[in-house]
């Protein structure tokens, strides 16, 4: 309740519309409470009842899925038995086994994002988890719920340093193959800012639903979507107008801009005419819905 009155005022003491059609994602789980990217904070985000939960992943050298934002393990970010002893070197995901890259626990300290940590949370335990070994434990929660969890997958792609990702074609078939085996193409969305990932999953299946990451203005990334069959554009909020979120909504596109936890500009983006955000506070703006 402290929250929710604290968001009111710096709002002025209103939200724009009781809707609960605006859409709340959960960035890397609920990555304010919980250490993002982890299980933990994926199924926190499930159980808050947020929307949709965006999370991302890499291809290891053995061609397994896992859950991590950045392509490089980097020096000090992780440990395999003792928080005093991180891994001293950078670790290319990609060129490491599964077995490697899911050895290690995620140190609290890596993430800026937990702002708003739960009691404990700084202390507690992060496995570095694979996509399949995470969906696992969301669908024994699922059953919990009594209710399906949307997840929205983005596939790192490093367009400008190629040689840190795995290929376009074959990073599209490892996540239709994935969506596939545990029966989640309906389900689930998949994300990217590499158009070509995205063309080569529309390609292999048109079936799955996909949602353009963009860092420019969404007029430029209309026409792509189209030629993909998208359902939802997902810009960075600093881009957004008016304008452009009514050309996007009038070739069918949702707009859901990341990431946003500033209530201030959450209010804007709202009179603006998005469709909902995606934040690393999710129970704050439902709260607020």
């Amino acid at each position: 309740m402290k929250t929710q009155l604290f968001f009111l005022a710096l709002l002025g003491g209103t939200f724009v519309s009781n809707s609960k059609e605006f859409h709340v994602q959960a960035h890397r789980g609920a990555s304010g409470q919980l250490l993002e990217n982890t299980t933990a904070a994926v199924l926190e985000a499930a159980k808050l009842g947020a929307d949709s939960i965006e999370i991302d992943v890499h291809l290891t050298r053995d061609g397994d899925l896992v859950v991590f934002h950045d392509f490089v393990l980097t020096k000090g970010c992780c440990y395999k038995e003792d928080p005093g002893k991180p891994n001293q070197k950078d670790l290319l995901i990609l060129d490491q086994s599964t077995k490697e890259v899911t050895s290690y626990n995620v140190l609290p300290s890596f993430s800026k994002r937990m702002n708003d940590p739960y009691p404990g949370a700084k202390e507690k335990k992060y496995p570095l988890p694979t996509l399949q070994s995470m969906i696992d434990e969301l669908d024994k929660l699922e059953k919990t719920l009594g209710r399906k969890v949307v997840m929205d997958i983005e596939i790192k792609s490093n367009v400008e340093h190629p040689k840190e990702s795995a290929s376009p074609k074959e990073l599209a078939m490892k996540i239709n193959d994935f969506l596939l085996k545990n029966k989640k193409v309906s389900q689930y969305l998949v994300r990217s800012f590499d158009l070509r990932v995205l063309k080569e999953i529309q390609k292999m299946n048109p079936k799955v639903r996909i949602a353009v990451l963009s860092d420019d203005d969404v007029a430029d990334y209309v026409k792509h979507a189209e030629g993909i069959h998208a359902e939802i554009l997902a810009p960075n909020a600093k881009v957004l107008s008016q304008k452009n979120i009514a050309r996007a909504h009038a070739k069918g596109f949702k707009v859901i801009p990341w990431t946003v936890n500033d209530p201030a500009l959450i209010n804007k983006l709202r009179k603006l005419g998005v469709d909902g955000v995606t934040t690393d506070h999710p129970k704050r703006v439902m709260n607020l819905r």
